[in-house]
């Protein structure tokens, strides 16, 4: 047994180090609930930290709901001063009421833990998720629908800086090391519940795939490395197409070539949609599979426009295709929001333009009069023409007119950015420092 814990130790190490890029030296977070597994990374980390000498912290976080013990933070937290480990606690005091109540605890859990690396400057948070995890990832997933990035699992390693070094460890290994270390933990109370879908995949399913194969868990979390490769050579070529296809990139709303993505195979067309809807969402876990069918069809020109989630829209015309994020859910886009208000102008000078996130230097505002920019509206005209007929000759794609500045000056148009001036005021947009 002694013999078994050392070598899963030397695998943590090595998972650590070469799978989630911690190097000697280097900050982590060991993020505990008190459960088992995440009681023994913490035993794990606290052991790594000595041999590659990392600064080690704890966080625990307390969700203020009924379903938690009351004592299981504070477990933690004199477990971690009994090992010399310093410890943070965050108390969410959420609401039990609140709508998809397990999945927004979710969120602002992970909201906390990033929010504690931080403000320690530490490079990385740790989980204590196992192969056992990522099976049921794996399996919830392929029930509900999901292709080869849903397949891929969870990572070993987020851009956000969380880890999972123990993703390659299985349970059975983890109640082996607890119980040949003597270290204690405390039991979830809703590890029962078989209304819970995780429990039920661990409680019924998990165990009849084991009659099939003994290490079953370790079979799937092999599936899911081979998967992982072979989805990070499909986003690898979807990110090549995606960048030769953008024409504009406006923060809110961004424009392609349609024609350079309507002929990609159906395999990497799907994969742009997922990349491109979970960027403008902020949300990397993608979006649903009828989601995808239905934007599928917007890009090979089979429909005009398809909603996802109440955030993104897309839009195709046959030649651009434009992916539009509406603030707060809202089928409003932020251009169409009546609330924003316009930016002052009084002087000579570079000014943000926002949402759009792009720059305009303007000059010619002289003898104290004082512009507004706002962005272009139906109807408008300037110099007796109308604006529509400025962009149709400088072939603005129509995605983005409604996000184009003018100029106004005593609520006239003197000025459409970038593209048509007075004598008087001059534009350069999009600037550039």
């Amino acid at each position: 047994m002694i013999l078994k814990a050392v070598f899963m130790f030397d695998r943590f190490v090595l998972t650590l180090t070469e799978l989630c890029g911690v190097k000697p030296g280097n900050g982590v977070l060991a993020c505990c609930s008190g459960g088992i597994d995440s009681m023994v990374l913490l035993r794990l980390m606290k052991k790594a930290s000595v041999e590659l000498g990392l600064e080690l912290h704890a966080v625990t976080v307390d969700h203020g709901l009924r379903c938690e013990a009351p004592g299981d933070a504070q477990f933690v937290l004199d477990t971690c001063a009994a090992l010399g480990v310093e410890a943070s606690l965050y108390e969410l005091k959420m609401d039990p009421e609140i709508p998809n109540l397990e999945e927004e605890a979710r969120i602002r859990r992970y909201e906390a833990i990033m929010d504690c690396r931080q403000k320690l400057g530490l490079e990385f948070a740790a989980t204590g998720h196992t192969a056992d995890d990522q099976a049921e990832t794996l399996i919830y997933r392929l029930v509900r629908g999901t292709g080869m990035r849903g397949m891929s699992g969870m990572d070993y390693a987020r851009p956000d800086g969380l880890i999972r070094p123990m993703l390659d460890i299985t349970r059975a290994e983890v109640e082996a090391y607890a119980d040949a270390n003597g270290v204690k933990f405390v039991t979830d109370q809703t590890n029962s519940d078989l209304t819970l879908v995780r429990n039920l995949i661990r409680k019924r399913i998990l165990p009849l795939m084991r009659e099939i194969n003994p290490l079953a868990e370790t079979a799937i979390s092999r599936f899911a490395s081979i998967a992982a490769l072979e989805n990070a050579y499909i986003a690898d070529e979807a990110d090549r197409l995606i960048d030769s296809a953008l024409l504009h990139d406006w923060n809110v709303c961004r424009v392609y070539d349609a024609g350079k993505l309507k002929d990609a195979p159906e395999a990497l067309l799907h994969r742009i949609i997922i990349k491109l809807s979970a960027d403008m969402l902020g949300d990397p876990r993608g979006i649903p599979a009828t989601d995808v069918e239905q934007a599928s069809l917007v890009i090979r020109g089979k429909s005009r426009a398809h909603t996802i989630m109440r955030k993104v829209c897309i839009k195709g015309d046959g030649r651009y295709l434009s992916f539009e994020k509406y603030p707060s859910g809202r089928l409003l886009s932020f251009a169409d929001r009546s609330d924003e208000p316009q930016t002052a102008v009084h002087q000579d000078g570079i000014y943000s333009i926002h949402p759009i996130e792009k720059q305009m230097q303007i000059k010619g505002i002289t003898d104290g009069r004082n512009a507004a920019i706002r962005f272009y509206l139906p109807g408008d005209r300037i110099q007796d023409k109308k604006v529509t007929a400025v962009f149709q000759a400088k072939r603005v794609p129509i995605q983005l007119r409604k996000y184009w500045p003018v100029i106004m000056l005593d609520h006239e148009i003197v000025s459409i950015a970038g593209l048509l001036d007075n004598s008087d005021i001059k534009t350069i947009f999009p600037y550039e420092d």
